[in-house]
């Protein structure tokens, strides 16, 4: 869900969903039908629909990551972000998708050269929320140290 809900009313969540429905190469993953969530969802609590993402026939995903657009964004708007396995190529992707566009696919795919293994929970946080200053190295102590 957006985080920015937590403990209030809210309409959108999102999740893993292990789709019988959608279309699985149990022959080129390795994994049986069934073995592995192979869709991201966004559920709208007022009128009971739901909205999927689907991956590829190979590919399982973990817990996604809501990422607001903005701010100020009203609840929903932004991003799913999370990890996809492509077990036929035995690669991890980062995948980047519109909250409220699941069905159209990613906004972004990163291809990263290795296997990721299980996730752990996450938790997006604001740059802005932080008790530091990104644009600062505090490990560089070179003839330019600000």
């Amino acid at each position: 869900m957006d985080d920015r809900y937590l403990t209030q009313d809210y309409r959108w969540s999102f999740n893993l969903l292990s789709d019988p429905e959608l279309p699985w190469d149990a022959a080129a993953s390795g994994v049986p039908v069934g073995g592995a969530a192979n869709a991201w969802y966004r559920f709208d609590h007022e009128n009971q629909s739901v909205d999927k993402f689907f991956a590829g026939t190979t590919h399982s995903l973990f817990e996604p990551q809501f990422v607001p657009r903005r701010d100020d964004a009203a609840e929903g708007d932004g991003y799913i972000v999370g990890v996809a396995n492509d077990f036929a190529a035995m690669r991890s992707e980062l995948i980047i998708a519109d909250a409220h566009h699941l069905a159209d696919g990613p906004v972004a795919r990163v291809l990263m050269p290795f296997r990721l293994h299980m996730q752990v929970h996450g938790w997006w946080v604001q740059a802005s929320t932080l008790p530091f200053d990104f644009g600062h190295d505090y490990d560089y102590h070179g003839p330019d140290y600000a």
